[in-house]
């Protein structure tokens, strides 16, 4: 079963005390506010199409405001999901209305009248969770292109969000090498394959590329990767898995999220020092998987191989040399096991 994917953009002034509506000219919710959005086209990912639907339908460019994922509706019987974004914008703009007209409501409405307001009285929670996220100030732009903690263009490299301690970001990102050589805190998305192996379980581990810049040769976590700068946590676990292992996940809920930890560490590879400095959010994938069908990455995957957890967990603790997962992780992922 496939879910269709959707998107609502929460938009404050500059000064956060108003919120930009659509007054709907068609069903649902003719005649209502709404927020404006729309649809996630296939291929699309979910921050470009809130991008594009925002820009679309209210003239509002990536350059006037820094979007961010806040929370989700999963609408199991009627097959979609609803992406809710937020974000401030950087200075009054002049809108440009699309289909619907255009209208900025202070906070002092009363957002759960359904006589004035569509979502079924969700408008107003939604608000309320808005305004307690933790919003960063506005990524600097150089005729628009993100621009690094050293001012200089970030166009050519890899990108991530700089982040504070519980993994927010805070509107500045570094790119790849300069996170790495510096140890500047970021954010990676770790996936644990898991299936029940008589009284006990298992997971899947990959072998690294003797060619990776950290931990060559070794077993690790099933997929990972790094965050880069504006994904989420969830679609970019998603994007590892296909990438790394060729295991397409078509919903959201076929994850299960388990937490997060933080990863510091300094250490020496190919001669040169590796700073690692990360916030890594932890999921589970417990769906089948035939390890023989699936498609490894070319330089990045050697193999892959089933491993019972408690090795793993002894591997890690006697530091074998076999494992280079992180002992946080697996803990995640024993605890998690235990409670089923």
């Amino acid at each position: 079963m496939e879910f269709k994917h959707f998107n609502c953009i929460v938009v404050f002034n500059k000064t956060k005390d108003s919120i930009l509506f659509c007054k709907r000219k068609k069903d649902p919710y003719k005649g209502l506010y709404n927020f404006v959005g729309g649809k996630v086209e296939p291929g699309e990912s979910s921050e470009k199409a809130a991008y594009r639907e925002l820009q679309e339908e209210t003239g509002i460019s990536p350059k006037d405001i820094d979007l961010y994922r806040l929370m989700d509706f999963t609408y199991y019987h009627q097959q979609f999901i609803l992406e809710i974004y937020v974000g401030v914008l950087e200075k009054d703009i002049e809108l440009q209305e699309e289909t619907n007209p255009l209208e900025w409501l202070s906070l002092y409405h009363d957002f759960t009248d359904r006589t004035r307001f569509a979502g079924d009285q969700n408008i107003g929670h939604i608000i309320n969770v808005a305004l307690m996220y933790p919003i960063p100030e506005k990524t600097d732009l150089n005729d628009g292109k993100l621009t690094g903690i050293d001012g200089s263009s970030t166009t050519n490299e890899e990108q991530f969000d700089i982040t504070d301690e519980r993994g927010f970001p805070t509107g500045k990102t570094v790119s790849r090498s300069k996170a790495h050589d510096e140890g500047i805190l970021h954010r990676t998305a770790h996936t644990w394959i898991v299936r029940k192996n008589g009284d006990s379980y298992q997971v899947l581990l990959q072998k690294r590329s003797a060619d990776k810049d950290s931990f060559p040769s070794m077993y690790d976590t099933s997929s990972a990767g790094h965050i880069l700068a504006g994904d989420t946590p969830l679609e970019t676990a998603a994007r590892e898995l296909k990438e790394e292992l060729g295991i397409e996940v078509k919903q959201d809920c076929e994850f299960k999220s388990i937490g997060k930890f933080r990863i510091k560490y300094e250490k020496e590879f190919h001669g040169k020092m590796f700073r690692d400095n990360e916030v890594a959010f932890v999921y589970i994938y417990d769906e089948p998987v035939d390890e023989t069908k699936l498609v490894l990455q070319d330089n990045e995957v050697e193999n892959v191989k089933w491993f019972d957890v408690d090795v793993v967990y002894e591997g890690c603790v006697h530091r074998d040399g076999t494992f280079c997962v992180p002992m946080e992780g697996v803990k995640l992922v024993m605890e998690y096991l235990k409670g089923k």
